[in-house]
């Protein structure tokens, strides 16, 4: 890159140029992504460019170019120049620099592992695991998982002697599930709800996250969130709107299937007359294969879960045996 700030710098002085610098990016990206299964996208990309900025006669002109061979590095240093004049002839007054001691530095992003020497098919392959483990779990009907990369090296040079290279990484990953039921979705990411967890870091992030020891545990949590789902249901219809009680008492639900993992506990936490949290009684009707909330209502024993004016289908006893 010295040799290509040279052909820069030089071509700007004999143009007239009092001041110059020259700015190289090398950037490389990866961007990974799978939906239930299958690869949803998968790019690898890397671009080159240069810019070059000069004064001329008290003015600044700017050029820029993807091109890196010599002849169009001259070019684009006499275009800058070229501009530089054009501007000169409207200024106000002469562009004039803060002294400043020339920088020599070189800085990189502290990391581990490179990101790019690991194969994209070993990037794939995890997040294939991770689907599959996310999938494993009833009740997931959608899976999608990411991964990306990216490099960018940069160098800068003037025409005072400055010398700087940086190189900058960064990495990402994440993964989210869905649960659909009737018109209601429910969603389940990780590490975060913003796309996975991004940091100036190197591919040891991803060894970090534990993407596939933490998927099924992900998938497990739409135990309740399913639940949730089916007790805004009626046989398939739009959910009534909700009042304040009917949430409450959703809450309440949720935090048992929290807590007890297997039916008998449940059983014995939703026994009739149990007072929950000062806020709702909850009780199961295992002779009719129903949970019963609040102001309960006598329903045929079609095996319904009744709440209010709000009913679900028997799937909620399934999801109950399951939590």
């Amino acid at each position: 890159m010295k040799d290509l700030a040279s052909w820069a710098l030089d071509s700007a002085a004999q143009g007239g140029a009092t001041y110059a610098d020259v700015r190289v990016v090398d950037e490389r990206s990866r961007a990974l992504a799978t939906k239930n299964g299958k690869i949803g996208s998968a790019s690898d990309a890397q671009s080159q460019g240069f810019s070059v900025r000069v004064i001329v006669d008290g003015a600044w002109g700017f050029a820029s170019s993807a091109e890196l061979d010599r002849k169009s590095v001259e070019a684009t240093a006499a275009s800058a120049v070229e501009i530089a004049n054009a501007s000169a002839k409207v200024k106000q007054s002469d562009v004039k620099l803060v002294p400043e001691k020339p920088v020599v530095a070189e800085w990189t992003t502290p990391h581990k592992i490179d990101p790019f020497t690991v194969p994209v098919e070993q990037n794939l392959d995890l997040l294939r695991k991770v689907d599959a483990e996310l999938r494993s779990v009833q009740g997931v009907t959608l899976a999608e998982t990411n991964m990306n990369f990216r490099r960018e090296e940069q160098w800068f040079f003037s025409s005072e002697g400055a010398n700087i290279h940086q190189t900058k990484y960064s990495a990402g990953a994440g993964y989210v599930a869905y649960a659909f039921a009737g018109s209601e979705i429910q969603k389940r990411s990780y590490p975060n709800s913003f796309g996975g967890q991004w940091q100036n870091k190197g591919y040891e992030l991803v060894d970090e996250l534990k993407l596939v020891e933490n998927a099924r545990r992900i998938g497990d949590r739409f135990a309740p969130a399913e639940l949730d789902v089916l007790l805004t249901q009626a046989r398939g219809r739009p959910a009534k709107p909700r009042d304040a009680n009917f949430e409450r008492h959703t809450r309440t639900v949720r935090r048992l299937l929290e807590e007890h993992r297997d039916v008998a506990a449940l059983e014995r936490a939703l026994r009739p007359a149990a007072r929950l949290d000062g806020v709702a009684k909850l009780q199961y009707r295992p002779e009719l294969g129903r949970i019963e909330i609040g102001d309960v209502q006598e329903v045929p024993s079609s095996k319904t879960c009744h709440c209010r004016d709000h009913d679900a289908p028997t799937e909620l006893r399934r999801v109950i045996s399951q939590a």
